[in-house]
């Protein structure tokens, strides 16, 4: 709210109209800190979750109704699955090249994505335990750098090819059994991107 303020103060109030850049109530907020509960004995099986850059960075706007930001849903969804979420080290400092490889720099790219691997195969000892990335676009760039490196071995591997999950098939494949639905008589707006149609 107050940056919203703030930007009619600047561009009406002291005339600068035009030289602000264009601020508005529905913009997305800075997202709050990744936060795990303590796990407990209904934690039965352990998921590694990915929160990738985009919702790492942007939360709600607000003006939306629901304040959490993704990760925060995407945790409580896993939780209330029987998962314990594992993070990965370096969160914070960590990219899977897709950003880097899109604005032109493929070889960045590359080098992001073969920290993020050696990241992921420690906390998901060796790709044994699923991997939720939750964006799709993410999960299908990470997915063609497994593939990649897979190929430099000598083939592809099983382990890989089983290993990286985006949400909705993550939902689909190892949550939907595990919860109780209830149907919303609220509208839902829903973006389906290409990578998950693929």
């Amino acid at each position: 709210a107050m940056s919203f303020i703030s930007h009619q103060v600047l561009s009406n109030t002291l005339g600068l109209k035009g030289l602000v850049p264009e601020w508005n109530r529905f913009l997305p907020q800075a997202s709050s800190a990744i936060k795990l509960p303590q796990a407990n004995e209904k934690h039965k099986d352990k998921v590694v979750y990915y929160a990738c850059c985009m919702t790492r960075m942007m939360g709600p706007s607000a003006s939306d109704y629901e304040q959490r930001s993704a990760h925060e849903a995407v945790i409580s969804v896993l939780n209330k699955a029987g998962y314990q979420v594992l993070l990965i080290d370096q969160m914070e400092n960590s990219c899977c090249g897709c950003s880097f490889n899109i604005h032109g720099y493929p070889e960045k790219g590359t080098k992001k994505a073969s920290d993020l691997y050696d990241l992921l195969s420690k906390t998901s000892e060796g790709f044994r335990l699923p991997i939720l990335f939750d964006t799709s676009p993410c999960t299908e760039y990470f997915r063609h750098f497994l593939e990649a490196k897979s190929a430099e071995s000598g083939g592809v591997s099983s382990i890989h090819k089983t290993a990286v999950f985006e949400p909705l098939e993550f939902v689909d494949l190892f949550v939907k059994n595990r919860v109780r639905w209830s149907t919303s008589k609220d509208p839902v707006t829903v973006h389906l991107p290409c990578s998950s149609k693929m």
